[in-house]
């Protein structure tokens, strides 16, 4: 119990967390920061201050620990949890991904780093790092389908995409060409004028046609102008096109939703697992916006006994500090 209930406020703890919030790479370590609160068990006290001070050396070789990629996929994987009928998007799986991709990075960060003697650099990171399951399966299936440029399913993502995508491309081409051939024969009939534009009316490619002759042109009436001497149509040759494009559109975005369900019923037996990465992510954040706070205020891991005892040297409050070093000076002690 912490007593009285505004000691943060008197001590300027709640300060110094927003503080170590702004050091947060994503929501999932703000949230352990919000979270954070008194402890008055030695080895969680000792562990915390092992952690926050491997990584405040970690700060201060200026290592190259990863740091991208620090995304919080939660929401997505509460969805597809929940609802077994529910998919990832391309862009949930993009996210996925690289978040995992992240995890992945840190974990091998931490296991590649050793002293000269072979012993783990930074053994109380190491510790949280050795139970963390990395999914490079999963990783390389997602590329596979998604371009990471794009983060649009690619097209050879299934032999029926290809097909559907290729053929897309062709009749795009005729819908064109089809256009072309109507304006072309409209002016050798002296039904259109040469400088006649394609327009777009509800979605739909038309070309302005004198209300005289709209039954001279075969095709659908779309749109009048406001004087009704103008009507605009769509050639017969360019509505039958758009059709068969539009039915290839629509075979796109069920072969497309079929990959991306298929890719989200393979990462579902994974769901706790990838829970536990992200809530890793989440922790290493944390430490590390703790250490980076550390670092900004010159502090040091003390040095810690399992007995109630206090002895400061050279102490001054971390704020105080922050602000006599905005202003260029120093605490006397």
């Amino acid at each position: 119990m912490i007593y009285p209930n505004n000691f943060e406020q008197r001590i300027g703890i709640d300060t110094v967390r927003q503080y170590i919030i702004e050091k947060c790479l994503c929501p999932l370590g703000k949230e352990k920061v919000i979270n954070m609160s008194f402890s008055t068990d030695f080895a969680t006290l000792e562990k915390w201050l092992e952690q926050t001070g491997e990584f405040a050396h970690i700060i201060r070789n200026k290592e190259d620990f990863p740091t991208d990629n620090f995304l919080n996929v939660r929401d997505s994987l509460h969805k597809i949890k929940n609802d077994v009928t529910a998919w990832l998007s391309e862009e949930e799986i993009s996210s996925l991904t690289n978040s995992l991709q992240a995890i992945n990075n840190i974990v091998n960060f931490l296991h590649a780093a050793k002293t000269d003697k072979g012993e783990f650099k930074y053994p109380a990171l190491t510790i949280m790092a050795d139970s963390i399951k990395t999914f490079p399966a999963i990783i390389d299936k997602a590329n596979s389908i998604l371009d990471k440029s794009s983060h649009q399913v690619k097209d050879n993502a299934s032999r029926q995409l290809a097909d559907i995508r290729r053929n897309k491309m062709e009749a795009t081409k005729a819908v064109s060409r089809n256009m072309q051939n109507a304006i072309r024969d409209a002016q050798k009939a002296g039904l259109l004028g040469k400088d006649a534009s394609i327009s777009l009316r509800d979605g739909h490619m038309v070309i302005p046609v004198d209300a005289a002759n709209k039954r001279k042109i075969k095709g659908r009436v779309h749109d009048d102008s406001g004087s009704g001497k103008t009507v605009f149509i769509e050639p017969e040759a360019v509505a039958e096109a758009n059709n068969r494009l539009r039915e290839l559109e629509a075979d796109e975005r069920r072969e497309v939703v079929k990959i991306l369900i298929e890719f989200t019923d393979l990462i579902r037996p994974h769901l706790s697992d990838l829970s536990h990465s992200y809530n890793f992510m989440g922790d290493i954040d944390f430490i590390r916006a703790k250490a980076l706070f550390g670092v900004r205020i010159n502090g040091i891991k003390p040095i810690f006994e399992n007995k109630q005892q206090v002895e400061w040297a050279q102490a001054i409050h971390p704020l105080l500090n922050i602000q006599l070093f905005q202003q260029g000076k120093q605490a006397i002690l």
